[in-house]
């Protein structure tokens, strides 16, 4: 499982850094840009496509499937949950997401005499890159692939047969996926879809789940309009 997670950082480092140099060396393509006329331009021509192309904010409504993987599957089920987000556009590229959301897993412990539900609270702050900058100006493209980085507090609350109080356990996680983004006609309403490997090195650290190590892959489909 740890390597999973060295590759998943690997490939998202690698990738935003080959797009940023790939944007330094368009910048450099200029005869004179070592008098700064050109670099000034492209900066106002930027700005000038952030604000008849681009967005400041976008709020979106997510449907996920959780699904355990590793020993954390002899624990938990899989499960449907939703999300709300709220995305604030630095520019073209970079954006910071934050979301709210639940899902109810079924669970068992370790030796299996004790079989309940769980309910997760999630709360994540992130980063949102996109991957080819000009592609994000609507205008020029219709599907827009993005990289997703963040972590997240969770909170479980389990119920115990019998008992009515229910359990509570919080999980710091920290996520990375990938997704698609397509505008909708009109461009003020889009559709995306996303991956996302959820981990944490809390899950199943219990004596009751047999200190078992696993982590969960979240796929959304999500509904989203544009400000």
């Amino acid at each position: 499982m740890s390597h999973i997670k060295k590759i998943l950082i690997f490939f998202t480092t690698s990738l935003i850094f080959f797009s940023y140099n790939y944007s330094l060396a368009e910048d450099s393509y200029y005869t004179f840009s070592d008098y700064g006329e050109f670099d000034i331009v492209k900066e106002e021509e930027q700005d000038v496509n952030f604000f008849n192309d681009g967005r400041f904010l976008s709020l979106g409504l997510a449907l996920e499937r959780s699904v355990p993987i590793g020993d954390l599957s002899e624990i938990y089920g899989g499960s449907f949950g939703v999300n709300i987000f709220a995305t604030y556009f630095f520019d073209l590229r970079f954006a910071l997401q934050v979301n709210i959301g639940e899902q109810d897993h079924k669970y068992q412990s370790a030796d299996g005499s004790i079989k309940s539900s769980a309910k997760f609270k999630n709360l994540g702050i992130g980063i949102k890159y996109y991957v080819n900058p000009d592609k994000i100006v609507y205008s020029l493209s219709r599907f827009n692939p993005y990289i997703i980085t963040s972590v997240s507090l969770i909170t479980e609350l389990r119920s115990l047969p019998g008992v009515e109080d229910l359990s509570e356990v919080s999980h710091s996680a920290y996520n990375f996926g990938l997704g698609f983004e397509l505008p909708l006609p009109g461009k003020k309403f889009f559709i995306s879809t996303q991956v996302v490997y959820n981990f944490s090195s809390s899950y199943g650290q219990e004596d009751g789940f047999g200190n078992k190590t696993g982590d969960f892959i979240k796929t959304s489909v999500i509904m989203g309009l544009n400000f």
